[in-house]
């Protein structure tokens, strides 16, 4: 993204994105989801993994971080980025750079109009990517941590453009930017039809989860089918003349 735009400024060294934006991206949008959803997020149930010790080869055989999914992983990201940055830049931008040098405050309106919606965009795609390969998607903590950051996404975004503060710190985004692409047809069709490019995500976890489904994905499938039963407690005695109850 910021080769792209560096191409269309003759690599002038200015930034594709409104600073304060791109400080509040890691502090207040995508970084507390990350924390909870991750950190949080619950495969199976204790009771029933015990049932399937298959699922522990996972990591021993580097299922989930090899050579193959690092560089999926990266050729997703350029995907990603490519799309989140193209889709409203051609469709609604202004790239071309003899009207940017001509502007006096950096860039023409349509150009800020385009990177606030990219930025929208990048952040829906981190969120949902997220969301899809979480295995609690709709548990409360998940949902909630979700609806956060996009509320802090508009209010950063709205402090910016309408509070004394945030046009003086962000001054081109108090020109007819936020406002506009909230409020007018021709960029909010920008907002909802880049997303659709996620389906090939989904798409692509589907068709994986079915045709090639790891221990894990096998064992949550029986789980959430009501097949997985946990393992009957036994007693077993402690040594002292007594018993206890385990798994």
């Amino acid at each position: 993204i910021i080769w792209a735009h560096q191409c269309s400024r003759r690599f002038s060294g200015q930034n594709a994105y409104p600073e304060w934006m791109g400080s509040a991206f890691p502090a207040l949008i995508t970084g507390l989801p990350v924390i909870v959803a991750l950190g949080y997020d619950q495969d199976l149930p204790d009771e029933i993994v015990q049932r399937y010790p298959e699922v522990y080869t996972e990591g021993i055989d580097r299922l989930h971080f090899n050579p193959r999914v690092f560089v999926t992983w990266v050729l997703t990201a350029l995907w990603h980025g490519s799309v989140a940055w193209l889709v409203p830049s051609l469709w609604v931008g202004n790239n071309s750079w003899t009207t940017h040098l001509k502007s006096a405050k950096y860039g023409p309106v349509e150009f800020w109009r385009a990177s606030c919606i990219s930025f929208l965009m990048l952040v829906t795609f981190i969120n949902q990517r997220l969301w899809m390969y979480s295995y609690s998607p709709f548990a409360l903590r998940t949902v909630l941590v979700m609806a956060f950051s996009y509320f802090m996404l508009i209010a950063c975004m709205l402090c910016l453009a309408f509070t004394p503060p945030g046009k003086a710190m962000q001054p081109h985004l108090a020109t007819g930017v936020v406002d506009v692409i909230f409020s007018q047809w021709k960029y909010l069709k920008v907002i909802i039809v880049t997303p659709f490019f996620l389906f090939l995500d989904a798409l692509a976890l589907f068709c994986y989860a079915t045709f090639r489904p790891s221990p894990l994905d096998i064992a949550r499938g029986q789980w959430r089918r009501g097949l997985a039963k946990s393992l009957p407690k036994v007693e077993s005695y402690d040594g002292r003349g007594s018993t206890a109850a385990a798994s």
